[in-house]
């Protein structure tokens, strides 16, 4: 049967996998298998089917895959769907465990871009919500406050990369999410995206993943350009700081034969010196490249960082001083043995998205 093929009641495979968190193991496989994270007509998302999980990786792995988190199902949306719970189970014995159990999905839909202001059309479970935003609602019933202080947070986050008017219906009659090579996440829930992929496809790399780096750490590599580091780096080396040292690959990008390893902040600095030692003593001078546009002509420039290794001597490197038509942040190739210069990723999100989309 096709991995985006429809029941009798619309379901797809993938949300057929959601009902449980038993099956729900099955949604990594689904996806690498082409399954469809789209949108029915109804507004049904496979995100609606999480409000009733306790693991979040389901969220990250389908808003990775371009699943809409703000699908609104006759008015209710997937973060709505959750509240909509909580509020069945208000003033039960079972409250404190369904808040506490429910509590990572909420702040897994935050940190995906749930919208904590959407509108209740209807009332949920009984009570008087209609009209009410989920924040109004979450208040209205006072429920747990870490609950109510994870619906806060969103109001400082910006919202969600989503971009309904791009969509289209598609055959079947569901939402298809943009053709675009630009991650539908944001570099907060990348990283959570990532470790429930490999967790589910290679467990072992997972235990090669270090843990977070530290501001000092931080500014060790901000310290190797005048130019600013993108917001985006910091984050995703805050939460993860890059790979052990005899770690295998990560990731692999078209063209390149070799997989690559994530480098820690204390390996992007050292391999930053050594190449910066070789452009000094001026072994590079008479080397002439190969640069795509937006790639500034040179066998090495200062303001490349490496980033990323296939332990060969070839490395991916953050671009924080482009040519003319290039973008600050974009991520470049730096062979040892050759003299071509391409733009492999337009950002550091982009690229450790191939982690999950292999293109």
């Amino acid at each position: 049967a096709s991995p985006s093929a429809t029941d009798k009641d619309g379901f797809t495979p993938v949300m057929q996998a959601l009902r449980n968190s038993k099956t729900a193991k099955l949604l990594p496989l689904l996806l690498e298998a082409g399954g469809s994270v789209a949108t029915l007509k109804n507004g049904r998302s496979p995100i609606h089917q999480t409000y009733n999980h306790e693991d979040p990786a389901a969220i990250y792995l389908l808003v990775a895959a371009g699943a809409e988190v703000n699908a609104s199902m006759e008015g209710v949306t997937p973060l709505m769907k959750v509240i909509d719970e909580l509020a069945y189970h208000k003033s039960k014995p079972t409250e404190t465990k369904i808040s506490r159990a429910r509590l990572p999905i909420i702040e897994a839909l935050i940190q995906c871009g749930a919208d904590p202001l959407a509108v209740a059309s209807k009332d949920l479970s009984q009570q008087k919500t209609a009209g009410r935003t989920i924040i109004e609602i979450a208040r209205q019933l006072e429920l747990d406050l870490k609950i109510i202080a994870a619906l806060e947070s969103a109001l400082e986050k910006k919202p969600t990369t989503q971009k309904l008017k791009d969509q289209k219906v598609d055959r079947a009659g569901a939402k298809s999410k943009p053709k675009s090579d630009k991650p539908p996440i944001d570099p907060d829930a990348l990283w959570p995206a990532i470790v429930a992929h490999l967790k589910a496809s290679r467990p072992a790399i997972v235990k090669t993943l270090q843990r977070g780096a530290t501001e000092k750490q931080i500014e060790s590599v901000q310290a190797l350009s005048k130019y600013p580091l993108p917001v985006e780096f910091r984050k995703l080396w805050e939460i993860n700081n890059g790979q052990r040292t005899t770690a295998e690959g990560l990731f692999s990008v078209d063209h390149f034969d070799d997989e690559y390893r994530l480098l820690s902040t204390t390996d992007i600095v050292r391999e930053w010196k050594a190449w910066n030692e070789l452009l000094s003593s001026g072994e590079f001078s008479q080397d002439s490249v190969t640069p795509d546009p937006g790639v500034r002509a040179a066998w090495y420039n200062q303001n490349w960082i490496p980033i990323a290794s296939n332990t060969g001597g070839d490395f991916f490197c953050l671009d924080l001083s482009p040519a003319k038509g290039g973008k600050r942040g974009q991520v470049i190739s730096l062979k040892h043995d050759s003299p071509e210069r391409t733009v492999v990723a337009k950002s550091v999100t982009e690229l450790l998205w191939r982690v999950i989309d292999h293109k």
